[in-house]
């Protein structure tokens, strides 16, 4: 554990729940089984475990199944118990692990510009993880949570944390401009191998997984900005990005996420998000809606899980989402739904 306190204390957040369908990406499976061949483990018997033929690991856009992934893990896991795995398999991830996400985030103008593109594009990539940023006290995070069961075994967790580090300093992030790791859970290896490897204090069993940065590190360029690259690429990801419903019931979950406790101003949900409003207005005019909208449907969706809680009064729940006055908790309610918030909870209990 490091020797001081630390500086960046953020919100404690749930697992994201188990998804059967979830993937990951091959090229990372593949950091994992050359770690784990040269710690004696058969390759075909890992090749075996994770349900996939040699040469597809070699395309870009390949994944497996994220359950198949975890076997491969927890076997090299097994036969290298006691070491920092994580940070070994990210040493052994091929360049450019993650196709065009990472070309494209290499490409743009500043490191600010790049993480927005991580946040943005991680999931045509990897449909395990949710990526964030939270500002406070003049410093920045990127934040990361996974699946449940992920979350459990822990290397997959660092894994994300260690891939985020590591393209950061291919884009020309100083060492020094990393302030500190944090993990929700225990050290896997030498906690000394961690600082180590990060270049600054690594705290475990702390509120959730971030890399800690100076916000001064997000203004400078990229090393190899390339912007007609990059525009090119992002073009491409958003054709790529899911269609219609399933694009805005993933801006509704992130606005969902980041407006509670009963932040609901659009100005709040952006800053809580790392995102300018700006950016998260386009985002919704993409899809054919507006951010207030979006807000707003959220509201409403909180609003009716609120109302299935007997010990709450109406007035207590649109307290809670943000409603000053009970009249236009019910005109707005009334209008999304057909009913009010009273016959709405009639309803519910009969």
């Amino acid at each position: 554990m490091p020797s001081g306190g630390p500086l960046f204390e953020g919100e404690r957040v749930e697992p994201l729940a188990d998804d059967p369908e979830s993937r990951l990406r091959a090229s990372v499976v593949m950091g994992m089984i050359a770690l784990g061949t040269s710690a004696g483990v058969p390759m075909h018997e890992l090749f075996g475990l994770a349900r996939v033929a040699p040469g597809a690991l070699s395309n870009p856009d390949t994944t497996v199944v994220t359950a198949d992934a975890v076997r491969v893990l927890r076997r090299v896991a097994e036969a290298m118990s006691g070491r920092a795995l994580s940070l070994e398999i990210v040493q052994n991830t091929p360049p450019n692990a993650f196709g065009l996400v990472e070309l494209a985030a290499l490409s743009a103008a500043t490191v600010g510009d790049m993480v927005d593109l991580l946040l943005r594009y991680t999931r045509l990539t990897s449909t395990h993880l949710h990526m964030w940023f939270e500002r406070r006290d003049r410093l920045v995070a990127v934040r990361l949570r996974h699946l449940a069961s992920l979350e459990a075994l822990r290397h997959p967790v660092e894994l994300g944390i260690g891939h985020t580090h590591r393209a950061l300093l291919r884009a020309g992030a100083p060492g020094d401009g990393f302030v500190e790791v944090h993990f929700g859970h225990s050290a896997v290896g030498p906690a000394e191998r961690y600082a180590e490897h990060f270049g600054c204090p690594v705290h475990f069993e702390s509120f959730g997984h971030a890399l800690v940065l100076r916000p001064e590190v997000l203004e400078l360029p990229v090393r190899h900005s390339d912007p007609v690259l990059s525009r090119a690429l992002v073009a491409r990801l958003e054709r790529a990005l899911p269609e219609g419903g399933d694009a805005l019931a993933q801006l509704r979950r992130e606005v969902a996420w980041h407006a509670r406790p009963a932040h609901y101003r659009a100005s709040t949900v952006a800053r809580r998000m790392g995102r300018s409003l700006r950016s998260l207005q386009r985002d919704a005019a993409r899809l054919g809606t507006t951010l207030s909208q979006v807000i707003e449907d959220v509201r409403i969706a909180r609003a009716r899980e609120l109302l299935r809680d007997d010990s709450l009064s109406v007035d207590e729940v649109g307290f809670l989402v943000d409603y000053s006055e009970r009249a236009a908790f019910a005109r707005a309610f009334k209008r999304a739904t057909g009913e009010t918030p009273v016959d709405y909870r009639r309803g519910v209990a009969n």
